[in-house]
């Protein structure tokens, strides 16, 4: 048994954001993937949760018109969204 570490700093699921004139800004639908590595502490198997987003998920701007996001916008919401988790 080794060292094991939770932290639930994911979303999942249907997310709705809003400008501040309420208008929709974008409505997402994360999911989580997780990525395996073999960690150098122990040799065991480590799995790190990342979210990902759906290709279904929606982007508006000002307007409400549709936009097509880029890279750009989809680190927007992920940055803050990478969690760690244990085998």
């Amino acid at each position: 048994m080794g060292y094991a570490y939770d932290q639930y700093s994911y979303k999942l699921g249907r997310w709705i954001y809003y400008y501040e004139n309420r208008s929709i800004k974008a409505d997402i639908l994360f999911e989580i993937t997780k990525s395996p590595i073999i960690s150098r502490g122990c040799g065991d198997t480590v799995y790190y949760k990342k979210n990902l987003i759906n290709p279904s998920s929606k982007f508006f701007d000002l307007n409400q018109k549709e936009i097509i996001a880029d890279s750009l916008l989809f680190d927007t919401y992920l940055r803050e969204n990478q969690g760690v988790v244990d085998k």
